[in-house]
């Protein structure tokens, strides 16, 4: 919070997120984007950015497909929540 004791609209650092490819000894960035913004802000382009970057297979039923994504969203939303608040 600011001396007015309300919370700032832009966060103060940005989030830069990264598609990476290899292992920990080496790798290359397949993607990167940064972010400045509300936290809410963050959050959901950080799911998003997991989201556009990520395969969906799916499985056909008698009438229809289920979309079956390579992470739930549930995890995602935690894992980039997790991310900005440490």
């Amino acid at each position: 919070p600011d001396r007015a004791g309300t919370a700032p609209e832009v966060s103060e650092f940005p989030v830069t997120v990264q598609i990476l490819k290899g292992t920990h000894r080496s790798f290359d960035a397949l993607d990167d984007k940064e972010y400045e913004g509300s936290l809410i802000y963050l959050l959901q382009s950080g799911c998003e950015f997991i989201r556009n970057n990520s395969k969906v297979r799916f499985a056909k039923e008698a009438q229809y497909r289920v979309d079956k994504p390579d992470y739930a969203q549930r995890a995602v939303t935690e894992a980039v929540d997790h991310s900005i608040v440490n």
